[in-house]
């Protein structure tokens, strides 16, 4: 059972990435079929200026596709699936316009297979039933108005036939499109399966090692604190005032050391592993815990981005995250001071960059020497 609204760009952003040169290559080719057409169209006696807008429009949908679908946009929404169908049903009118005193009418079925190619360009980006449910209202807007015109121009040629042969281009190319798109899902999300099956099982072995860690250290807390305590108590006969208050304070050391661990959450466990010894671990602000309402992909784009500053030289000391609530939503700033220029900075982190954008709701980057300021906002899960 495949998830409502999940696409394969949230399940894998940085493997639909690589992905984008194909759909740049896609909607080329949609706007080249479209321009050849076109000037087709021209020499048959078609208004110049309805089939110039109509390219113009075929034109723009294509530059919303490649616009919306590059790495460091973010999530490809639903708003620009639709802009782009409005945009091109709009061209589809302009050129029936344009070819309507010619009765040429195959001239103008250009708009119908341009559309197919770009609902495959968009595939990665959008669910399988949004892809078939846009598709089939432009097929079905696009078969209308062709049988209209094929009805009023009393065409030699059945108009049922007409509108069909315009629907077949978009529903064909369309509905593989969702197929591609539920079957890349299907294929991720059963990965996504067997990966938490792997994770799970190397918990499991993981955990006895860090309860023997735990373990060690609160030995070694005994050994230096408590055990030479109770060793010089028992080697007097009397209690003093002075005795009481050490113990009082060795079981305060205690007692904040196990509420430290205790609250202790994945981000800060994740700065502290991070980066040789010698450098100043990533100052974490969480006093809400709220990087623990972070879901799993969100979690890991940062992690990667806090793993990334661990091993850049050029990082110096100072870098912070700070998360705090705003309402419903939770908003995070990475501060990371470095010696790098702008440029830099963000050329060596712009994958990384691209993947926080589709995790989380809202990505902001800012560089104001010498700091490179990362602020995402995400809903409490």
């Amino acid at each position: 059972m495949i998830p409502r609204g999940v696409t394969a760009q949230q399940l894998d952003p940085a493997g639909t990435r690589g992905t984008h040169l194909l759909t740049v290559v896609l909607a080329s080719i949609a706007l080249v079929w479209a321009v050849g057409f076109s000037l087709a169209s021209l020499t048959t006696g078609a208004e110049p200026v309805a089939a110039l807008i109509a390219l113009v429009l075929l034109g723009l949908a294509s530059g919303v596709v490649v616009a919306a679908t590059r790495p460091g946009a973010g999530a490809f929404g639903a708003r620009s699936h639709l802009a782009i169908h409005a945009l091109v049903l709009a061209g589809f009118a302009l050129a029936a316009r344009s070819t309507w005193s010619t009765g040429d009418f195959g001239r103008d079925q250009w708009v119908a297979l341009s559309l197919g190619i770009i609902l495959v360009a968009v595939a990665p980006y959008r669910p399988s039933r949004e892809l078939v449910a846009a598709g089939t209202v432009s097929a079905l807007v696009m078969g209308a108005v062709t049988f209209s015109q094929a009805v009023v121009r009393e065409s030699a040629t059945p108009p049922l036939a007409l509108a069909v042969v315009t629907l077949v281009g978009v529903l064909a190319l369309g509905y593989g499109a969702a197929m591609y798109s539920s079957r890349t899902i299907v294929a991720l999300l059963r990965w996504h399966r067997r990966a938490d099956v792997v994770a799970e099982a190397l918990a499991d072995e993981l955990r006895v090692g860090i309860a023997r860690s735990v373990q060690h250290d609160r030995v070694t807390i005994l050994n230096t604190d408590v055990v030479p305590f109770f060793r010089d108590v028992l080697g007097r006969d009397t209690l003093t005032l002075a005795d009481a208050h050490r113990a009082r304070g060795i079981a305060l050391a205690i007692r904040s050391v196990m509420v430290a661990d205790a609250d202790r959450t994945w981000l800060e466990a994740v700065v502290q592993q991070v980066g040789p010894p010698d450098r100043a671990a990533i100052d974490v602000d969480d006093r809400e815990l709220l990087a623990t309402r972070m879901t799993a992909h969100q979690r890991t784009a940062l992690r990667a981005h806090v793993v990334a500053l661990g091993d850049d030289r050029r990082v110096t000391e100072g870098s912070s995250i700070s998360i705090a609530s705003d309402g419903a939503r939770c908003v995070g700033a990475l501060v990371v001071p470095t010696q790098r220029s702008d440029y830099a900075m963000r050329s060596r982190y712009a994958p990384i960059h691209a993947v926080m954008r589709v995790a989380f709701d809202s990505v902001a980057v800012q560089f104001l020497y010498p700091h490179l300021i990362v602020r995402f906002t995400y809903e409490r899960s």
